[in-house]
């Protein structure tokens, strides 16, 4: 974790420090391909344990299973096709209806894609994988869709983790510089997408998460990058951070029960830059963080306040469009904050530097 001192570099002419061009709007984010389906492999008809490198496809839906595991893998070089079939379990606590890796077991260069996982613990499960993908799957009636454990430098697209009694999609325990691309988590209990546990440079791109309790949960860990993602109709928060330094949002959308974006607990240094909060109890809260950056984001016709800080220090308020809420701007026990009233026509252009992939 960052010091929870550490100072985001902010003057008053401070140019919003940035490199990718973004419109207010619009970022444009295009390197992933869409899904692939295989057409051939070594057949499944059941629940297996695949040890050996290449292409498998499941055949029929497997359901019923009592067992702890259905689809176990073990060696690298695999690519796990569903066929659109569904493996069932019996919801039993310490489950997976896939395992990839394990503890003893790190694996490489792993895909799941084009299976529905339903009534295990994890619906899916990547333990301590590198260069993993899971593509176009659906996860439901799980407690967690899909759990990601120290696992890096992989990609989770367009999958659908939605009604599971927990989490649709978590990732945990130092899973680092992985990339969650077009996902749809709607409908869990707690969390769409939780990152926790030193899971941190991680990046998050036009991912729509509605209907959860918060729609997308940042806990004690570090640069995040939120891009274009949509959180809709959550209970409490569309995007909830907490501890957690270095993190960037831009381009998202919150409309949301209580908050759109809520930075607490010494959620210091962090950029929030062209984001749109609308319908919200309050659009932008910032509760006991310090330095941080919000410039150009479009608050309205939120219900109580647009922006509020709480004991939050030396926040720069630069460019921000505040109309029709309650409030547009309240601060209280915040010292240093400063505040460019200016309002830029919505065709304005930032620049902009995600944090660095190593």
């Amino acid at each position: 974790m960052a010091g929870r001192d550490s100072r985001l570099p902010i003057a008053i002419g401070v140019a919003v420090v940035l490199s990718i061009a973004i419109a207010i709007g619009f970022v444009c984010v295009t390197d992933e391909d869409p899904p692939e389906r295989a057409v051939a492999g070594t057949p499944l008809d059941g629940c297996t344990t695949i040890e050996t490198p290449g292409r498998y496809t499941l055949r029929s839906n497997v359901t019923d299973v009592a067992d702890q595991t259905c689809l176990r893998i073990t060696a690298d070089d695999v690519i796990l096709e569903g066929g659109d079939h569904r493996i069932g379990g019996q919801g039993t606590f310490g489950t997976a209806g896939v395992l990839v890796g394990g503890f003893n077991t790190p694996l490489e260069n792993v895909t799941v894609r084009n299976l529905t996982v339903t009534d295990w613990d994890d619906g899916i499960r990547y333990l301590r994988v590198t260069n993993g993908s899971v593509t176009a799957t659906r996860t439901a009636d799980n407690r967690i869709g899909i759990t990601v454990l120290r696992t890096n430098h992989s990609r989770l697209v367009s999958n659908d983790a939605s009604s599971n009694t927990v989490y649709g999609i978590a990732l945990q325990e130092h899973s680092t510089n992985n990339s969650l691309i077009n996902n749809r988590a709607t409908e869990n209990t707690l969390f769409g997408i939780e990152l926790v546990a030193n899971a941190s440079n991680n990046r998050l791109v036009s991912n729509q998460l509605s209907r959860n309790e918060h729609g997308l949960a940042i806990i004690g860990v570090d640069n995040t990058t939120v891009v274009n993602t949509t959180a809709r109709e959550n209970r409490i928060a569309g995007i909830w951070s907490s501890e957690s330094d270095g993190t960037t949002l831009v381009n998202n959308t919150v409309s949301n029960r209580f908050y759109g974006i809520y930075l607490g607990d010494q959620t210091n240094a962090n950029r929030l830059v062209a984001n749109r909060a609308t319908d919200n109890n309050v659009g932008l809260r910032l509760l006991h963080s310090s330095n941080n950056l919000l410039a150009g984001n479009v608050a309205t016709n939120n219900r109580i306040e647009g922006i509020l800080l709480l004991a939050s220090d030396n926040t720069v308020l630069r460019e921000n469009q505040l109309r029709a809420n309650g409030q547009d701007l309240v601060t209280a026990r915040s010292n240093n904050t400063t505040r460019h009233r200016s309002r830029p026509p919505t065709n304005r252009t930032w620049s902009f530097e995600p944090p660095r992939r190593s």
